[in-house]
């Protein structure tokens, strides 16, 4: 199964001079130190603040594994299935000259912003042990 990184903490602070928010995933990365990455919130929505959310896990994730992976996002989305919302994202991920198109879904919580982040990791956790495995024998 391989490593899977684990979700410290995601966060949203707004600055008072700028008036905009920043995005702030942590996670663990293949030794269980905490990674930290950050995305401003371009807009002003909600979509835009799931997108940087995405965009900072992403990047969490393109830390842990090296300049030999690109995580990019296409897009993360919230929709009513039923009585729920699912929060869904694509995710493109870059390794050598292969690249690929994931997906991830979660059910969203009271927890908006963690959602997000899990659906990003649940669209890239089965290649993420993989990967981590081939660098290593690579290293």
């Amino acid at each position: 199964m391989g490593w899977r990184p684990r979700i410290l903490s995601v966060s949203v602070t707004q600055s008072s001079r700028e008036k905009e928010k920043v995005a702030t995933v942590v996670l663990t990365n293949p030794s269980g130190e905490p990674v930290e990455a950050s995305c401003p919130d371009k807009g002003r929505s909600s979509a835009s603040l799931r997108r940087a959310v995405a965009e900072a896990t992403a990047r969490a994730i393109e830390l842990c594994l090296g300049p030999s992976c690109a995580v990019s996002v296409e897009s993360a989305s919230a929709v009513k299935v039923g009585s729920r919302t699912v929060v869904a994202t694509v995710v493109r991920l870059k390794t050598g000259s292969s690249e690929m198109a994931l997906s991830g879904s979660v059910i969203a919580s009271d927890n908006a912003e963690l959602a997000v982040a899990k659906a990003v990791l649940h669209a890239l956790n089965r290649r993420l042990g993989a990967i981590v495995q081939a660098g290593m024998q690579t290293a």
